[in-house]
């Protein structure tokens, strides 16, 4: 089982996308008829579940950073061979979703940024200096040669046992001056080579930053403006083409579609919009850094 938990983990890091990064704070989560997933999210629960008597290591906890609910992950044990010697399994999110139909695991979601670091919450009971453990990966499917290309990936791990939820943060390192297609991240309470049973981790509150604008790829002020910058109230947005720009949260959520005329001003309130960094898409795919402060 161990052979195959590290088969998931490639698999993970080099399979295809559904969408954009989902439910970084964990507050939704989808019923499966014998336990709940975190929404956008996929776990190593439906595996566990082929022992009967195996306790699932993904569940859903009031125990929160912020909001109302975070991800409890656990290391458990299954007996999948019925030897009367089940096997330890590390608790794993990935950000994707298994297809029952196909078997296939779908890991992974469309993602174009290039942030400068990934961030959030947690806190951990090893067991036996067990190591958790949290990897990002930035990647480019290459239509010719039919691979994918890593284009930055960042790590983090930790044995420290915190009873309280305690910040942690690691950078992307970049190996190209691409922009990803998609964004993989997954997430191990054990070693996956020394898992420790009852090892509990909680994670909740991901977030990913965007300290330089060198890696949005923003475009010239000669053919499209927003403005102001910083944002209180109202942004304006001006092109010189006709053009339909959509605007993304910094976690990679949709929360505005925009039609501009060319060379009319367009004014978008951003009174519905949380304090943060938002990147406005523009047709020819290049990307403009705003910032509101509500």
């Amino acid at each position: 089982m161990k052979k195959q938990l590290l088969i998931l983990s490639t698999i993970l890091a080099t399979g295809a996308f559904a969408q954009q990064l989902p439910n970084t704070s964990f507050e939704d989560w989808t019923n499966q008829f014998f336990y709940e997933e975190p929404t956008g999210w996929a776990t190593a629960n439906p595996v566990i579940l082929f022992d009967a008597e195996a306790n699932i290591s993904v569940t859903k906890s009031t125990d929160a950073h912020a909001g109302t609910y975070a991800a409890r992950i656990e290391s458990t044990a299954a007996d999948f061979e019925g030897t009367g010697n089940p096997e330890i399994i590390p608790g794993i999110i990935f950000n994707g979703f298994i297809d029952f139909a196909s078997g296939a695991l779908v890991a992974g979601t469309p993602f174009n940024f290039r942030p400068d670091s990934f961030k959030g919450w947690a806190k951990y009971s090893p067991v036996s200096g067990d190591i958790w453990g949290v990897q990002a990966t930035l990647s480019k499917w290459d239509p010719v040669l039919g691979v994918r290309n890593p284009i930055a990936e960042g790590f983090y791990a930790s044995d420290a046992s915190t009873s309280s939820y305690t910040s942690f943060e690691f950078d992307f390192n970049y190996d190209s001056e691409d922009f990803p297609d998609t964004i993989t991240v997954f997430v191990f309470s054990s070693n996956p080579e020394a898992a420790q049973l009852g090892s509990i981790l909680f994670v909740d509150d991901f977030s990913l930053d965007y300290t330089s604008s060198a890696g949005l790829n923003e475009n010239s002020t000669d053919y499209f403006k927003a403005y102001p910058n910083p944002v209180t109230d109202e942004l304006r947005l001006r092109s010189e083409i006709d053009e339909t720009v959509q605007i993304y949260s910094a976690n990679g959520k949709l929360v505005k579609t925009i039609s501009i005329s060319k060379g009319v001003e367009k004014v978008v309130s951003c009174n519905d919009l949380e304090s943060g960094i938002y990147m406005i898409h523009r047709e020819n795919g290049k990307i403009v850094k705003v910032t509101v402060n509500n």
